[in-house]
């Protein structure tokens, strides 16, 4: 660019050649210096925007946040390096595209409304925002956008990864909230969770039990192979403790040898101490350690909520007195605070022990309630009901040990028994002139669920010699309803067996008529909790006689359970119910009572 001493001259030169007297040649040049004058302050300002330009240049292109420009809409039209490398976009692809399209993450056209509202509202906005790379990593940035002071609406974005950062606060609210040694939470998440459990509880009207652990004699593995080791058996203490409770349950570290496990929503709480054996069960397993094998028990203190106590603070002071209770009884075994549960608990498993030897210690019995036909009054087949007879004992209620053969797994051998038992001694019947004496037989929801039940039926006809259309086997709608489609394949293998298949309780559960149909069902049996009241109560007798009508429509047969008085019959009678049964005819009777019952030839009148 020429200088202005080269204009000067120029201009100088152009004047001497005018031909002008002395006054006008001096006003051209006045007007000429302030010409150049002007020329020259503009120079200088646009060298100084220059040097400023090339200034902010290299400021942009050396900060680590990443800078982009925009129009209004959000289309860049610069950037620095670090946008690019914080984004994972090259710079040539970058230019013209909407900033919000080089966020893959699943939530950018959300983020990016809100960003746009804001800037419509205040022309600023900032907020940590989750970016997705082209390469599918994600992070954090925290971005800053704001309206250029210009009327055109350029936006000037700034962002800056957080990522570091935000992995440190994950780090440290870990560590604030778990245990270093094991990664179980530890005594303030335990109090944490125990405060929301017991809201939730209170508000579903649930119980929840707190088994407070502490190892027996652990010390002694300190003192005897180091810290270190005490350190690796505790670690291995949580592992077996995790693998023992739901994963809706906590496992805790309180500190030292002292762990706390959190039971949610239990119905019983025999739950709790089934769990708490469990534990000593698999704490008693050898643990190995730097080739040493070492034997561990514990004491467990069990409390529950509500029973015990309604508030963090009295149930964790609770679980610790019924824990230092079962180390006074002498270690390795669990007490519960309240002693009323305690002793319910160990009735509990008196009978679990009890329960499994029953079988080959010959102590159940199979009793048989007749069935009796309406129109004729005959007894047309009975319901094999089990008993256990326990030595010294007497009778166990069906509804005390059922239950827990149910929840233990006992009443898959003992439901094979009683159809052993029920169909062996049928055949006997038949075998003494009762011909076509059919026998029910109740199958348990674990049995209905086993993989080989078909193949057991069938062997089981097969030894007995029992004609398999005088085998019924109940099921419930709610075993039946679990799982549809298996139901009805095992139901349909079943009943190619030839045997008889009802619906047991029918009205309880599901009724749900389009199912029902499609189950191989030759009879719907009337819960008993529908016939009791059916002579003074009019919304059971609507329900009585709808499933007898619907029976009738889908040609099946129906039995009416739990008939104890005339009134009862009178009404079943005049609805035709096919069959009852129930103490206003016979109770359930030994196997030698119902033959002579037979043999009387005693019917209904």
């Amino acid at each position: 660019m020429e200088t202005i001493h080269n204009w000067r001259d120029k201009l100088n030169a152009s004047l001497e050649r005018l031909e002008l007297d002395q006054d006008r040649r001096h006003e051209l040049r006045q007007v000429m210096e302030s010409g150049l004058e002007v020329m020259e302050r503009l120079r200088q300002e646009l060298e100084q925007c220059r040097q400023h330009s090339r200034l902010l240049e290299q400021v942009l292109e050396s900060t680590s946040e990443g800078i982009a420009v925009s129009d209004a809409k959000g289309d860049i039209e610069m950037c620095n390096a670090a946008f690019c490398s914080i984004t994972g976009h090259e710079a040539d692809t970058v230019r013209g595209q909407a900033l919000k399209g080089l966020n893959n993450h699943h939530d950018a056209d959300s983020v990016y409304q809100r960003i746009f509202k804001a800037l419509d509202d205040t022309g600023i906005w900032g907020g940590e925002v989750v970016h997705k790379r082209p390469d599918g990593h994600e992070f954090h940035q925290w971005l800053s956008v704001a309206r250029m002071g210009g009327g055109d609406g350029r936006l000037v974005w700034a962002l800056r990864d957080i990522s570091a950062i935000k992995n440190s606060e994950e780090k440290i609210t870990y560590l604030a909230y778990h245990d270093a040694l094991t990664g179980l939470p530890n005594r303030r998440l335990l109090s944490d969770r125990l405060e929301v459990a017991i809201a939730t509880a209170s508000r579903k009207n649930q119980r929840l039990a707190l088994l407070f652990l502490d190892l027996d004699n652990f010390k002694h593995v300190n003192d005897g192979l180091g810290h270190a080791a005490g350190d690796d058996l505790l670690r291995e203490t949580a592992r077996r403790l995790e693998g023992r409770v739901r994963d809706e349950d906590t496992v805790a570290r309180l500190g030292g040898d002292e762990f706390v496990m959190l039971l949610l929503g239990i119905q019983e709480p025999e739950y709790a101490a089934v769990v708490a054996q469990r534990v000593l069960d698999c704490l008693a397993k050898p643990f190995v350690l730097r080739d040493h094998e070492l034997f561990l028990s514990a004491s467990i203190g069990i409390t529950l909520f509500p029973d015990d106590g309604r508030d963090a603070e009295t149930l964790m002071a609770n679980a610790d007195m019924a824990m230092y209770r079962a180390k006074g009884a002498g270690r390795n075994n669990y007490k519960l605070f309240t002693p009323e549960l305690n002793d319910k608990v160990q009735r509990r498993m008196a009978l679990e022990g009890a329960l499994r030897s029953a079988i080959d210690n010959q102590e159940f019995l199979v009793h048989y309630q007749p069935k009796v036909e309406l129109d004729q009054g005959r007894v047309v087949g009975v319901e094999a009901l089990v008993r256990w007879q326990r030595p010294e004992l007497g009778l166990i209620s069906p509804g005390e040990f059922i239950p827990l053969a149910e929840d233990t797994g006992q009443i898959v051998p003992i439901g094979q028994w009683v159809l052993e038992q029920a169909c062996r001694q049928t055949k006997a019947w038949h075998d003494r002139g009762n011909d076509g004496l059919a026998v029910s037989v109740n199958l348990s929801p674990r049995q209905f669920q086993q993989k080989d039940l078909v193949p057991m039926v069938a062997e089981t006809l097969g030894r007995t010699g029992l004609d398999p259309t005088c085998l019924e086997l109940e099921v419930t709608e709610s075993m039946v309803m679990d799982s549809v489609d298996e139901a009805i394949v095992t139901l349909e293998e079943l009943h190619r067996l030839g045997v008889q298949l009802s619906m047991d309780d029918f009205g309880k559960g599901y009724s749900n008529l389009y199912y029902l149909k499609r189950f191989p069902m030759n009879t719907l049996k009337i819960d008993r909790s529908f016939v009791q009241d059916v002579a003074v109560d009019s919304d059971d007798a609507s329900i009585v006689d709808t499933i007898i009508n619907m029976s009738r429509g889908l040609r099946l047969k129906v039995i009416a359970e739990g008939v104890e008085n005339r009134e009862q019959l009178s009404f079943l009678r005049e609805r035709r119910c096919d069959q009852i049964q129930g103490f206003l005819f016979s109770r359930p009777l030994p196997d030698d009572e119902l033959f002579n019952l037979l043999a009387s030839g005693l019917r209904l009148q």
